[in-house]
């Protein structure tokens, strides 16, 4: 999946977008959202990846195995990435 033009959507746009969902959840609520993990082809080879269409709609962030956490509490509301820890090899 060409994911090249992500890099010229500004940051606000996600935030815009998830500030949407902020909106039509109610108070004291989570929402979690995942992306999958990188399948394998065979012993060698792995399928391109790509995201999940409603996580990456949220944070434009396409790497496997990350999830976005949404918190709405008491008015306050708060966004967090959760990531795979770096594979030195993979890099």
């Amino acid at each position: 999946m060409d994911l090249s033009y992500m890099a010229k959507m500004p940051q606000s746009e996600f935030t815009a977008r998830r500030q949407k969902v902020f909106e039509q959840m109610q108070d004291n609520s989570a929402l979690i959202v995942f992306t999958e993990t990188e399948k394998r082809r065979n012993n060698d080879c792995e399928y391109l990846f790509r995201p999940d269409s409603y996580f990456w709609y949220l944070t434009g962030f396409a790497e496997p195995q990350s999830a976005l956490l949404l918190i709405k509490q008491q008015g306050q509301i708060q966004s967090i990435l959760f990531l795979r820890e770096k594979d030195p090899l993979m890099e």
